[in-house]
């Protein structure tokens, strides 16, 4: 006998043979040729049909393929989520769901003991809608299946579509033709069939993936990209997927087979297994092959170890260890190899048979305000790293730290140990001595700043400290292309010093806005020189002490005016600072401020030199002017004009230390230079910042930067020219002047051309410079780029390399690099 409910909205699906106890509705019978025909609406709990069809069908039948495949080769490296259970089909249905079905009709059959309902069916429970032409439950064979455009939406936004759906009661097992599934981040998933078996292993027969997107005027051409494959397997216990007789296509076309392959669940994360390989070529190394292998120990350590098998030298062992712990985590990472013919380094720094390094970094938190940490590295010789490419090819020394941070609203505190380590292949300066002697230990620095919480004097105290002790095996000497300059950059022997210093600033408004800060301040210092170089000019007794006191006003005037067009402030600064005069000038070392730029940053500083061990002396008046304008359209501008004024006592930076640091600045005359800064910012990505110094007497020009850059339609670029006078004080007898320009084009949508230049305009000589073409889309990219590095700019020959770089979105991606020049070796990888 079949029964018919021509129903539509708020109907339930559930079997027409509930028992009495269940809850529901129906509405009068009348009969019909065909059967009994009626209208109802009959909810019905999740013991029903409600449980099997939201936990059995939505994540535990399809979740092979439900996420998004962004998972890379087996063994990737990133940590689990909380949907990666539900994708497993562990999580258990909300016990207290109902199951929603609309359809055009329901059809109880209770001959055959079936339920159906056909015409826009759709399931609604727990999170998961299924829409299809016709839903059929079975109950004497225990399945359930779907026809007709079957469309299923998980909680998670896939979306599977296929032909028909059939699986078993308890949905352990079933069966779906011409399956596809679309994941959130697009990828696509298809299949002419797919089984379920042991409650765990989903086999996808004629299986694909993809993360392109369909062309939308031609949607049968075929993809960018795709991977095909006879058979794809998920095991969900093994969390893992498994490729057979599997081919990467590119529009279509076969590209590259592979018999084959596995990679992780896409809803793991870590995963203990092989990493991507990769394969190079040196010269003076051979042909290598690195294997690496992740170990996921834990989720909060881990460990991979990376052999490189070189056919001239023998066997590079890596491996670097990641532990996280509650307070923070540490990584230590080390590599070695006994070389096989070292003679291949012959006069170089890598003639030695074991060659190797150490590195480790780590930060841990002590509580919410303090925190430590170390970065450090020992290697066997200054080019390791280079020779067998790791790390930073570029660097030319490695810098090892240990540090104590501690900071609070008011108060901060930076204890730091420093150790560098020369990596470059020259071995020693222009007076024959080592480089690597030449390097200071800082044993320790220490930075401290207070700023006291109630008002002292009606104003703001604060209090700085700063102490650093360090030394070094030999003195280093200045240098400027090949010859000495009679500087000394740092003295060999032990340098220690203690500096204190106390400040007080109040800020007063005036009549009409005017703003005037007093400021004073007392400084003291304290010298220790021990086996100090035997130089004249240092101190006799190696130990010395400096004090010195000032007091000084602010005055800034801040004028607003605003127009048709927009806004402007115009501001007058003005300063004057009496003070002591700089003593021990010459007699003492300069480790940390040899370096002095004039400009709008530190035209306005109390103290204008970069560290403790150089303080300005003698009375000055510094004047400028800051203009601001803003437009209606969004553009910015800003203008900074002013001269500082030297007005008596020791101008110290007319007086050189050791390091002949404040000579040629612009500040060593009693009227320094005139400095300028224009910045316009414009809302469509267009910016021009200007900075020039001209010389006070006849307004020649001693330095200027000026950077454009910006954007318009397919064209993006920028541009960039420096000037710098000789300074003659310094050993840089002849003036600077470079150009810097990048640009890039967009062809269309998705393909670009790009490249960058270094040109020094007083050599007549390119620095460096790069060309590439790049393509890019929702699932691709790819580019090609060439690169140089002259050998005037590098302790290495001339660098030329080309670059070969493709990713396939969520499968990763791998370079090949070509070098060119330099030691005549080649190198790739992938």
């Amino acid at each position: 006998m079949r029964q018919r409910d021509n129903a539509r909205s708020e109907d339930i699906f559930g079997p027409p043979y509930a028992s009495p106890r269940r809850q529901g509705r129906i509405a009068p019978i009348r009969k019909s040729r065909t059967g009994i025909s009626l209208k109802l609406a009959l909810c019905l709990s999740v013991s029903t049909l409600a449980l099997p069809l939201a936990a059995g069908f939505g994540p535990d039948i399809l979740s092979a393929h439900a996420q998004s495949a962004s998972g890379q080769v087996t063994g990737q490296q990133s940590g689990n989520s909380s949907a990666a259970d539900a994708l497993r089909g562990r999580v258990q249905a909300n016990p207290d769901a109902q199951m929603l079905v609309e359809a055009d009709e329901l059809i109880y059959n209770y001959d055959k003991e079936t339920v159906t309902a056909e015409g826009n069916v759709e399931i609604v429970y727990d999170g998961y809608t299924l829409n299809a032409k016709r839903v059929v439950y079975d109950q004497g064979s225990g399945r359930m299946m779907a026809f007709g455009n079957v469309r299923i939406t998980e909680p998670t936004g896939n979306v599977l579509t296929a032909d028909q759906v059939d699986i078993t009661e308890d949905f352990r097992d079933g069966f779906v033709q011409s399956l596809q599934i679309r994941t959130p981040e697009n990828a696509t998933f298809g299949a002419e069939s797919a089984e379920r078996s042991e409650g765990n292993r989903t086999i996808f027969n004629q299986g694909s993936y993809t993360a392109c997107e369909a062309c939308a005027d031609r949607p049968h051409r075929p993809y960018l990209w795709q991977i095909k494959a006879a058979k794809v397997v998920h095991d969900q216990q093994e969390q893992m997927i498994y490729y057979e007789n599997a081919w990467m296509e590119f529009l279509g076309v076969p590209v590259a087979y592979m018999p084959f392959f596995s990679h992780a669940d896409p809803t793991v994360k870590r995963k203990s297994g092989f990493l991507m390989p990769s394969l190079n070529y040196s010269s003076s190394l051979g042909v290598g092959l690195t294997t690496p292998y992740f170990f996921n120990l834990a989720p909060n350590y881990d460990l991979t170890i990376a052999p490189t098998f070189y056919t001239g030298q023998g066997v590079l062992l890596d491996a670097e260890w990641r532990h996280k712990l509650i307070t923070g985590s540490y990584r230590i990472r080390g590599a070695g190899i006994a070389q096989f013919d070292p003679d291949e380094f012959q006069g170089l720094q890598g003639d030695e048979t074991f060659r190797g390094y150490v590195e480790s970094d780590g930060e841990f938190n002590i509580n919410q305000q303090w925190k430590w940490g170390w970065d450090v590295t020992a290697i066997s010789d200054r080019t390791f790293t280079r020779d067998y490419d790791l790390d930073d090819s570029d660097t030319q020394e490695a810098v090892s730290t240990l540090y104590l941070t501690g900071q609070s609203e008011r108060n901060y505190f930076d204890l730091r140990g420093y150790h560098f380590r020369v990596l470059s292949e020259d071995l020693e300066d222009s007076v024959g001595t080592d480089f690597q002697e030449e390097q200071a230990i800082v044993h320790p620095v220490l930075d401290y700043n207070l700023v006291f919480g109630d008002p002292v004097l009606d104003g703001e105290l604060s209090f700085d400290v700063n102490f650093t002790s360090l030394s070094r095996e030999n003195t280093d000497f200045g240098s400027s292309n090949g010859s000495t300059t009679g500087r000394i950059l740092g003295p060999k022997g032990t340098y220690t010093r203690l500096s204190l210093e106390a400040t007080w600033q109040k800020t007063l408004v005036g009549p009409m806005g005017q703003l005037f800060t007093p400021f004073a301040s007392l400084r003291g210092d304290a010298f220790w020189l021990e086996n100090g170089e035997p130089l004249a000019s240092f101190i006799e007794d190696d130990e010395a002490f400096r004090g010195l006191a000032l007091a000084g006003v602010e005055w800034r005037w801040p004028l607003i005016s605003q127009h048709t067009w927009g806004t402007q402030r115009f501001e007058p600064v003005a300063q004057i600072i009496l003070r002591s005069n700089e003593n021990q000038l010459g007699s003492l070392p300069n480790e940390d401020a040899q370096s002095l730029v004039f400009d709008d940053t530190n035209l306005f500083s109390v103290n204008k030199f970069s560290g403790y061990d150089r303080i300005e002396g003698g009375s000055r008046a510094n004047i400028g002017i800051i203009h601001r304008a803003n437009l209606n359209n969004g553009v910015s501008i800003r203008t900074v004009l002013g001269q500082s004024f030297h007005l008596f006592g020791t101008n110290s930076f007319a007086n050189p230390d050791v390091a002949a640091t404040g000579l040629d600045s612009g500040l060593e005359s009693d009227r320094s230079d005139f400095i300028g800064r224009f910045t316009i910012d414009t809302p469509n990505d267009l910016r021009l910042d200007a900075f020039l110094r001209l010389d006070s007497d006849d307004l020649a020009v001693n330095r200027t930067e000026i950077t454009a850059s910006g954007k318009r339609g397919f064209i993006a670029g920028s541009l960039g020219y420096a000037y710098f006078n000789s300074q003659p004080n310094l050993g840089i007898v002849d003036d600077r002047e470079e150009i810097r320009a990048s640009a890039s084009l967009q062809i269309n949508e998705n393909w670009r051309v790009f490249g960058d230049m270094r040109y020094d305009i007083e050599n007549n000589g390119a620095v460096s410079d790069s060309l590439g073409i790049a393509y890019d889309d929702e699932c691709f990219a790819i580019s090609l780029t060439y690169s140089e590095t002259h050998d005037r700019y590098t302790d290495l020959e001339s660098d030329q390399q080309i670059y070969l770089r493709v990713n396939l979105k969520t499968i990763g991606g791998g370079e090949i690099s070509q070098d060119l020049g330099g030691d005549d070796s080649d190198s790739s990888s992938y």
